[in-house]
């Protein structure tokens, strides 16, 4: 047995782990590539974050990835055999691999978020399309030549504030040229003073080097401040003034005060215009529209002169009239294929709540001022007699019918009459020989209608002539319609006046913005149906309850 000293004197083999060696000291450049790695990742992400948070890429985020872009670079170069060790490892791979396949799947989930935050379908499910913007203000839109803004200063606590932040990022969907920024007015005051804002709901457009402010944000006065950047300029819409015509400037209840606001939000420039003042009237060269609007008394020879001169010359007129003995103006009209008649229509078949002097139009005539508009009524109208073009008789290889000048719009049932012996305070009644059946209560003329080529057989239709710069006129019966009083009844009269302003105008993105009312949903129930809702509400739940005790108590007892 071998002693201990002999144990002792055989030479002991060293056994060491790798993993308790000592490592071995790295060089500066590696340390100093190490550390400027670090630095360039933190400056790389705080330079992403940076530019996500501001949605530009400004001075010092670009500063800030160049900087962290420079830091790796460092790293890379000083760590290459580091970088080269761990490589080709097996678990190096390894990891590499499944990192990569994590980045292709974050990829491909990014890539689809993209795809359908850029590509999306939405539907509004609601009755009156509430939550959606009308076809002219989408026109609008995709005629944008060039990036608009659309900066809104909006706080929390502005009363609908929730619904006009809805309606901007509609706008802001609609088109790929449309930039969005709502700021809060209360906390952003450096934005508050860079553009001069003095109210909570302040919305500014920008487009190229102009800009509008809109205060309230309603789909009318957007699309109409978008509409008015993309023209440069105003349209100007004069009112004839001097004879009893309603006041631009009244606000009482027979005022289209109201009326004249709601040009002014589409983009229109009212002026009022009193030719009887001029020594030679003339009606002013940049009027779009001349407006009559129900003049009681008539007109002097040299003024109806100069109406006639501006239309001749391819003027447009929005005529309403009132019931006699005021004016029929026939002196302007008739010429135009339309000839207002003397009276007062009454209808008792279609009238508005039951009152026969106020004829209702359930249905209008097909026509881009009436497409879209239903149940118009007018409180005490003339009738109107459209003249119909003769069609001579066609025959192979014939000239095409001359077009229809004037047109009909809104008529009346089959049972309406035209009183011509009407008196206020006494009771209508139908006399012999008096008009009756349907009577036109408004008209279109449209001068500048061409003939279309006929057809011939076999070949495709030719293509439709642009239409002339002809006069168009707008005929109404009754100017009543206008006010503040029927509009706080029913808006639907005033949109009509709006859309034939626009049509005369030739503003025809504008025709179709029709305002959307919320509709009244309430849920009325007999006694029975009451009866079967407590029944289902309260008893069914209470006996439950009962029975549940009732089985828990037999339980225990049991």
């Amino acid at each position: 047995m071998a002693s201990r000293s002999d144990d002792e004197k055989r030479p002991q083999k060293q056994v060491t782990d790798e993993r308790l060696a000592a490592r071995p000291k790295l060089p500066m450049p590696v340390v100093a590539g190490i550390s400027a790695g670090i630095a360039g990742a933190i400056l790389v992400v705080a330079g992403i974050l940076w530019w996500a948070v501001k949605k530009k890429l400004l001075v010092m985020p670009l500063v800030l990835l160049v900087l962290g872009v420079a830091g790796l670079a460092v790293y890379v170069v000083t760590n290459r055999q580091q970088l080269r060790g761990f490589w080709q490892q097996r678990t190096s791979r390894q990891f590499v691999n499944s990192a990569a396949f994590a980045v292709f799947v974050v990829g491909i989930l990014v890539l689809v978020n993209i795809i359908g935050a850029r590509h999306f379908l939405r539907h509004d499910f609601t009755q009156n399309k509430q939550y959606s913007l009308s076809e002219q203000t989408r026109k609008v839109l995709d005629d944008l030549k060039q990036p608009l803004e659309i900066i809104a200063f909006v706080s929390p606590d502005y009363y609908n504030s929730e619904e006009l932040r809805a309606r901007l990022r509609e706008y802001d969907i609609a088109s790929p040229k449309t930039k969005l920024e709502i700021i809060d007015p209360k906390t952003a005051l450096d934005k508050v003073r860079e553009y001069n804002v003095q109210f909570d709901g302040t919305i500014i457009l920008k487009y190229g080097d102009k800009k509008e402010e809109v205060t309230g944000g309603s789909e009318e006065q957007l699309t109409s401040a978008i509409l008015s950047l993309t023209k440069g300029e105003k349209t100007k819409i004069y009112f004839l003034s001097g004879h009893g015509e309603r006041r631009l400037d009244g606000y009482g209840e027979d005022g289209i005060a109201d009326f004249k606001r709601s040009l002014e939000n589409q983009q229109f420039e009212v002026k009022e215009l009193v030719l009887m003042k001029e020594k030679e009237p003339q009606v002013p060269s940049d009027c779009a529209v001349l407006c009559i609007i129900g003049p009681q008394q008539p007109l002097l020879k040299k003024e109806i002169d100069a109406i006639n001169k501006y239309l001749s010359q391819g003027g447009n007129a929005f005529i309403c009239l009132e019931i006699p003995p005021a004016p029929n103006l026939k002196e302007i009209i008739a010429s135009h294929g339309v000839t207002p008649l003397d009276g007062v229509v009454f209808d008792p078949t279609y009238n508005f709540l039951g009152n026969i002097g106020m004829p209702l139009v359930v249905q209008p005539e097909d026509h881009d001022i009436t497409r879209n508009l239903q149940g118009l009524f007018f409180p005490g109208s003339r009738a109107l007699e459209v003249t119909e073009t003769p069609t001579p008789p066609q025959y192979p290889g014939a000239p095409p019918p001359p077009p229809q000048k004037a047109s009909k719009l809104l008529q009346t049932s089959d049972s309406a009459w035209l009183d011509s012996n009407f008196q206020p305070g006494k009771r209508p009644v139908k006399d012999a020989g008096e008009r009756s059946g349907r009577l036109c209560l408004a008209a279109a003329v449209d001068e500048g209608k061409k003939e279309q080529p006929p057809q011939m057989p076999g070949m495709p239709p030719p293509p439709e002539q642009p239409e002339g710069p002809g006069t168009r006129m707008v005929i109404v019966g009754d100017s009543d319609f206008l006010t503040r009083s029927v509009a706080n009844i029913y808006p639907t009269d005033v949109v009509f006046g709006l859309k034939a302003i626009a049509w005369l105008a030739k503003e025809q993105k504008l025709v179709s913005i029709p305002p959307k009312e919320r509709p009244q949903r309430n849920l009325a129930l007999s006694s029975v149906q009451l009866k079967v809702s407590a029944i289902i509400v309260f008893a069914l739940p209470l006996l439950v309850l009962l029975a549940g005790i009732a089985v828990w108590v037999l339980r225990r007892r049991g």
